[in-house]
């Protein structure tokens, strides 16, 4: 049985949503030609006295900032303000470039308020809020140059990519924020522009993962007014606290509303239609950030219907197929019925029935009242219109009309549709019970429940069995916006959409998956972007996938694979003088002696392999072996296997390594271990049998050593002396062939392993420099884990 269409989220839902996204509701928009955004007219001496106080003491605390200088009770005057004798023409200039600017306010004609110049909303310009006087002051100190950021930085370098929604513009000729003339105001401690604006940022920047601490930073320069400070300084000051958001949490719909409508109240047209991109471009599936696009568009294009329904059709092409797109499709509809465009209406009825969504059985219901309502002729094209009263006339015994004619035609059109409704309800049902198991919809920093992700997980394989490759794409993007702090939900996707390659537009939308997913949800997590940057790689962008790991490096600087992901990159398009560089780096920043240990091995590989220089190879080890006693026996061994590769045996080299081994202040098991080895090598390699006779003493004395400090173990030592030998065997004694008998064969295999299986003295590294990527993926966890 099919469950009710009228079914809905339950309240908790609603309010985790409305906690999440903000909890907006829909504004109203000033229709063409209403100020929306003060009685007062521009250029008022009322906020020109505002701003003239407001630049004052905004000068004042730029300038003293770190003086000590008490800001209350000070006088109105220059002299009493605490100004430096050099800093008063400054001053006086400043004082007369505002009155110049009142008199220009005075004359100025209230339409420039409109200009993309006039953000503020009070038509003054941002020279005149921000005055020459004021550049001054605040290049003065250096501690207050450390706190500033350009202008220019906050206009889109924090905030996600944008791209266009429907018009086809380039959004980045348009960004948000001040006009180019604006640019060149040099720079603005923004942080100083509201009071307490530093206190609400402080938790934001001790955790940038506070959500909570982000609300509230964001309903503080959300306020309506703040005392004392200009329009324009309350717009510089929100756009960084809401860039910064949404470029960490670009899904939270609600803020997007928030911050258009805020551009709308206090900056231009302009901003606020360029934040609508951005955030419709963040999150093109959210039904509410569309509907309240489309209501901006119905207001500030009034007389433009063929753009709002230009905006109607991007909306329904992005986020049509989104199974609770009901309200979309249902706004379409009100809006063309306004205009009464009745063929229009039927246009997208046409579409909606054959969408699943949750209320597919009243809008089909809508559509049949529709057309009982409305002569054929008025709701169809004259094509069908022509169709269905051929058809209606042919079937007839005799020629009919009038309102027989109509109902038969009538009668036409809904039989033809149902049979498009009924297909489309066999879809519904296969998904229905997938779509009620959805809790959470909407992008919360809260984990999902187990059962919700297995769900997604169920719902996802169904969905590709299917085929449809538009809705399996669909489905994936409504799953990453609940799921989107789940690594394993966005491989799942790159590896689809790796399998549907043949399609022309899969790779972009590829290329788009991964920049979401790296340079946003997972900046931290190696295997996407390792992948990334092999894709880039792949398809010739050699640049991106080199600035795809380095950015990595940043993120994770302790990644050893990246690190060797990056090299090789550069090493296969040729350029080695940068992968000596980056080794020399990263030997030097190393993190631990561990990783210092493996990434000089690897460098000397690289030397020994790639370019040939066998000195340096030699060089870096013997510099490597003095790192740390708990990373030498590994240099060691990795020099011992740079010697026995060359041609013939340096065996100079290799007894000079292991004597080194010998001699340093190693465990004695480890001690023991390089002595048994020595005697291998030179059983193998050679050509003085004293030189064997004297490995073997060393090999009993440091044997003697070790079985006197298991005998008698420090008095602080918990670890129990181990099982006595048993009769007859003497671990001094090695065989012959320089093999230990078996107690030492079983005691230090593991030492053995640890060094690599060196017992095949050929010493074969795998082919080629880059035979780490052969290993799993989980052999690397320590690097980056």
């Amino acid at each position: 049985m099919m469950p009710s269409e009228d079914s809905t989220q339950d309240s908790e839902t609603s309010q985790n949503m409305e906690s999440v996204n903000g909890g907006t509701e829909e504004p109203y928009y000033a229709q063409p030609g209403e100020d929306s955004q003060s009685s007062e007219l521009p250029g008022s001496k009322l906020e020109d006295a505002r701003d003239g106080m407001y630049l004052q003491d905004y000068y004042n605390q730029m300038q003293f900032a770190n003086s000590g200088v008490a800001m209350a009770g000070l006088d109105s005057d220059s002299n009493s303000r605490g100004f430096a004798p050099e800093d008063q023409s400054a001053y006086a200039e400043m004082m007369m470039q505002m009155q110049q600017g009142e008199e220009s306010n005075n004359t100025r004609d209230s339409s420039e308020s409109d200009k993309p110049e006039s953000v503020n909303g009070n038509g003054s310009t941002s020279a005149e809020v921000i005055t020459e006087g004021q550049q001054l002051s605040m290049e003065g100190s250096e501690s207050e140059q450390s706190g500033k950021r350009k202008l220019a930085d906050i206009e889109g370098s924090e905030s996600p990519e944008v791209s266009n929604v429907a018009d086809g513009s380039n959004s980045s000729e348009s960004p948000v924020g001040p006009t180019p003339a604006k640019k060149a105001l040099l720079e603005i401690n923004i942080r100083k522009l509201l009071p307490d604006l530093e206190k609400h940022w402080k938790p934001v920047e001790d955790d940038p993962n506070d959500f909570q601490a982000w609300t509230y930073l964001l309903q503080y320069v959300d306020q309506e007014d703040h005392f004392n400070v200009s329009i324009q300084n309350e717009l510089l000051a929100a756009r960084e606290a809401y860039d910064s958001f949404l470029s960490r949490y670009p899904y939270c719909y609600g803020y997007w509303k928030k911050y258009a409508d805020y551009e709308k109240r206090k900056g231009s047209a302009e901003d606020c239609e360029q934040v609508f991109r951005r955030g419709l471009a963040a999150i093109s599936l959210s039904v509410d950030l569309w509907i309240h696009y489309l209501n901006y568009c119905k207001a500030a294009h009034e007389q433009q219907p063929d753009y709002i329904r230009g905006q109607y059709e991007a909306a329904t092409q992005a986020c049509g197929l989104e199974f609770r797109s009901d309200k979309l499709w249902e706004h379409y509809l009100q809006w063309e019925q306004e205009i009464n465009e009745l063929k229009n209406m039927m246009g997208v009825y046409d579409k909606i029935i054959s969408t699943p969504t949750q209320k597919y059985l009243e809008h089909f219901q809508s559509l049949k009242d529709f057309v009982g309502k409305h002569p054929p002729e008025d709701i169809l094209s004259l094509e069908e219109y022509t169709e269905f009263k051929t058809l209606v006339q042919s079937e007839a015994p005799e020629e009919i009309e009038g309102d027989e004619l109509v109902e038969k035609i009538r009668e036409k059109i809904i039989e033809k549709r149902t049979l498009v409704h009924k297909a489309n309800e066999a879809e519904i049902t296969a998904r229905w019970s997938f779509e009620e198991a959805i809790k959470r919809p909407y992008f919360h920093v809260k984990p999902l429940e187990k059962g919700q992700l297995k769900m997604w997980k169920e719902y996802l394989d169904f969905e590709i069995e299917k085929g449809d490759l538009a809705r399996v794409v669909v489905l994936f993007e409504r799953c990453l916006i609940a799921c989107a702090l789940y690594e394993e939900y966005w491989i799942r996707y790159v590896k689809f959409l790796q399998s549907q390659l043949k399609h022309a537009d899969v790779s972009d939308r590829l290329r788009d998956v991964y920049t979401r997913a790296c340079t946003i949800h997972h900046q931290n997590k190696p295997w996407i972007n390792l992948h990334w940057a092999a894709f880039e790689e792949s398809n010739g962008s050699i640049d991106k996938a080199v600035e795809v790991l380095e950015r990595l490096m940043k993120t994770l600087p302790e990644s050893i694979h990246a690190l060797y992901r990056l090299v090789n990159v550069e090493r296969r398009r040729g350029n080695l003088g940068r992968c000596s560089e980056l080794f020399e780096t990263f030997v030097s920043q190393a993190k631990n002696k561990a990783d210092g240990a493996h990434i000089t091995i690897k460098y000397a590989q690289f030397l020994a392999k790639s370019l040939g220089d066998y000195e340096k190879a030699k060089r870096v080890l013997q510099e490597g072996t003095d790192m740390d006693d708990s990373t030498r026996p590994k240099v060691v061994m990795a020099l011992v296997n740079l010697a026995l590769d060359r041609q013939p045996v340096d065996m100079e080299l290799v007894m000079a390594a292991f004597d080194q081994a010998l001699q340093s202040n190693i465990a004695e098991e480890q001690k023991v271990t390089f002595a048994h080895r020595k005697i291998e090598f030179l059983e193998e390699y050679g050509n003085d049998i004293l030189s064997i006779e004297k490995a073997h003493e060393e090999l009993q004395s440091i044997a003697k050593a070790l079985r006197e400090k298991r005998a008698n173990p420090p008095v602080d030592d918990p670890t129990k002396p181990p099982p006595a030998a048993a009769a007859g065997e003497d671990p001094s004694k090695a065989t012959p062939n320089g093999a230990a008998p078996n107690q030492y064969s079983q005691a230090y295999g593991q030492q053995y392993n640890q060094y690599g299986n060196y017992a095949n003295w050929n010493y074969q590294q795998p082919a080629g420099y880059a035979g780490y990527n052969q290993q799993n993926w989980s052999a690397y966890q320590g690097y980056y884990g």
